[in-house]
């Protein structure tokens, strides 16, 4: 088990930070992931529409735009694991699935997505069939 506190208090007369969050790669990509949560892609200013639940996603799914973008965020949640098939391992008997799962502390939620492009390479194209996978 990694936890993990983090506390941004900010600095009087700087702009507050647009995101402010932390980024995991997973070494292959995943099949899908499970959660508790909202219903579906819900943002701050879209949280009425979400279904409280516990919901299951196969593959990891980009909302299709005319211009890539930031995107598949999940409000309110308290827990999520992701899993994959595949693993990179030197090892010659490697079987089974593996998983990564972060949870909530103390009943506070948090916001995810999962998606399989960093932010980064969102943000350079310009196109949807830019993207590699």
């Amino acid at each position: 088990m990694i936890q993990i506190r983090a506390h941004y208090h900010g600095m009087q007369g700087l702009p507050e930070l647009p995101l402010f969050g932390m980024r995991f790669v997973m070494p292959t990509c995943a099949d899908g992931f499970t959660y508790e949560g909202l219903s579906g892609e819900t943002y701050p200013d879209r949280k009425a529409g979400g279904i409280p639940g516990i919901y299951k996603v196969k593959g990891l799914p980009v909302t299709p735009c005319l211009v890539p973008q930031d995107c598949g965020m999940h409000m309110d949640t308290s827990w999520v694991e992701i899993q994959r098939s595949r693993r990179l391992d030197n090892r010659k008997s490697v079987s089974g699935s593996a998983a990564l799962r972060f949870q909530s502390e103390k009943g506070r939620p948090f916001a995810f997505s999962c998606l399989p492009y960093t932010a980064s390479e969102l943000e350079h194209v310009l196109h949807q069939d830019e993207l590699r996978f």
